[in-house]
């Protein structure tokens, strides 16, 4: 005669609440390691791609010491580092490009160069009369420049090289030397998240144009002073 099978028994509860709490414990444990994963890899691509931004801007900046109106005039780098390219580094801004401006003449005051900064789009103003010099905000970027964003201005300012076409501007750096120019040089720029932003002051259309205050109804046809 055989045996009889074992009689059937349930687990004691305890012993499902148990196995139970141990399943989720490990699920959160795999749960916790995959966002320490992914963390991990979105901290080093976030470094890798500063290290890349940094090596960029260190090129573009050799550049305008190297290749710009600097080495044909020594002496305004010192005046512009004095009265212009100290004061954007204390802000926290780093410069990457500069470029040719109208060279208008016969104004007291006339655009001779237009800086770009991984924060702002600047004019560099003189005054004829006394040789100083100021720089007046056209744009401000939302976010500093990333990688991207300053890959693509560098492209818009490539193309403006093919501009450089009068005697006297081609100095290495480039030139922005007609409306047309101008116009497609901003239609990349306002790609870019930013603004302007100077107190009553606005623009009536666009970077280069006329300036509107609207509390005092004065025009100009320079970027005015920072309020």
């Amino acid at each position: 005669m055989s045996d009889a099978p074992p009689a059937y028994s349930e687990a004691p509860e305890e012993d499902l609440v148990a196995e139970l709490a141990k399943m989720k414990t490990m699920m959160e444990q795999m749960r916790l390691e995959k966002e320490r994963m992914e963390m991990e890899a979105k901290r080093k691509a976030e470094e890798e791609e500063m290290r890349e931004l940094k090596e960029i801007q260190k090129k573009l900046l050799h550049e305008i010491y190297s290749r710009t109106v600097f080495t044909r005039q020594p002496s305004l780098l010192g005046h512009w580092n004095k009265t212009l390219l100290d004061p954007i580094s204390q802000r926290g801004e780093v410069l990457l490009f500069l470029i040719n401006g109208d060279g208008q003449s016969g104004f007291p005051e006339s655009v001779v160069y237009n800086i770009i900064t991984n924060r702002h789009i600047y004019t560099v103003i003189q005054n004829d009369r006394d040789g100083s010099v100021e720089s007046r905000a056209l744009y401000m970027f939302d976010m500093p420049l990333g990688k991207k964003h300053t890959m693509m201005v560098q492209s818009c300012v490539h193309l403006l090289r093919r501009k450089i076409n009068i005697p006297g501007l081609a100095f290495g750096s480039h030139s922005i030397d007609d409306m047309v120019s101008k116009k497609k040089f901003e239609s990349v720029i306002r790609l870019i998240p930013g603004s302007y932003h100077n107190g009553p002051w606005r623009q009536l259309d666009g970077f280069f144009g006329m300036y509107f205050n609207e509390d005092t109804m004065e025009v100009s046809e320079m970027p005015p002073p920072s309020l």
